[in-house]
């Protein structure tokens, strides 16, 4: 199961659109490429081989409650903008332009081996949260605590573009054609 809400802004002015999302998507249930990281290789990129539901034990957190929190491509808050500037010179035309794109971190969670395996796992403290763990020296895992809420650093992109027109006759305007390789 899961829960999707997002919110929208867009804004389209005519040299800089901007876009920006506030969105929610918690559950239990990746989908069916499974994005949970439940199985040492980072989801599985199949569909329909996910283990979600393979053990009782999968669906519940140690604690006894349902597994239930941000899922592994939850992104609350993301902003995109674009602007360019156009420069017409000799009948012809440059643009230049500029895009900047933020992602929010994704959930970073603890996942524990059951069963005797370490390809079925529980989520050590629910999704989203990150348990601090380590050995003790007799081998026990201890709990140093847990940082609730925790992500991944967030993703910023720049983008410079240059897109220059040449003019092939009177009227038209046609970008030149990519070159061959």
């Amino acid at each position: 199961m899961w829960r999707y809400s997002g919110f929208w802004l867009l804004s389209f002015p005519r040299k800089a659109p901007k876009l920006a999302l506030i969105r929610k998507l918690r559950g239990n249930y990746s989908g069916l490429v499974d994005t949970d990281p439940t199985d040492r290789n980072g989801g599985r990129h199949s569909p329909n081989n996910g283990r979600a539901f393979d053990l009782p034990s999968m669906t519940y957190l140690p604690s006894g409650k349902i597994d239930e929190g941000p899922l592994a491509t939850d992104r609350p808050h993301t902003a995109k903008i674009f602007g360019y500037y156009r420069l017409p010179w000799h009948g012809q035309e440059t643009s230049v332009g500029l895009s900047q794109a933020f992602y929010q971190g994704t959930p970073i969670s603890s996942c524990l081996p059951v069963v005797g395996t370490s390809s079925a796992c529980q989520w050590a403290e629910g999704r989203g949260n990150f348990a601090k763990l380590h050995r003790d020296a007799i081998g026990n895992i201890v709990k140093d605590g847990v940082v609730t809420n925790a992500r991944s650093d967030p993703y910023l992109e720049t983008d410079v573009s240059v897109r220059h027109e040449i003019r092939v006759s009177k009227d038209n305007r046609e970008p030149p054609a990519p070159p061959v390789v």
